[in-house]
């Protein structure tokens, strides 16, 4: 059993224009907004899995999956805010 320490922080600009929202170590998103429809944004996602192997008590064996992704986008809504188009662009490195 492990614990990992979830440190949340999430700022809005007076102007409501610049957006920080930070679910750490997961998430992170950092977003600038253009127009009233239109923002620029910075994210990145982290994620882990681990699976059992085996079901023998005497021994486990245990495969980890993780991958990190870093990217920018550009994001537009459409329909009163109801859809949301994202042109993404960057790097998704696996761990393993």
């Amino acid at each position: 059993m492990s614990l990992i320490p979830i440190m949340t922080f999430y700022y809005r600009s007076p102007n409501k224009r610049f957006k920080i929202n930070f679910f750490m170590p997961n998430e992170a998103d950092i977003n600038y907004s253009l127009t009233d429809k239109t923002r620029v944004s910075i994210d990145f996602l982290g994620h882990g899995n681990n699976y059992k192997l085996t079901t023998n008590n005497l021994r486990s064996n245990y495969v980890e999956n993780n991958s990190i992704e870093f990217c920018t986008y550009l994001q537009r809504s459409v329909l009163d805010k109801k859809i949301l188009l994202r042109l993404k662009m960057g790097d998704l490195f696996k761990l393993v």
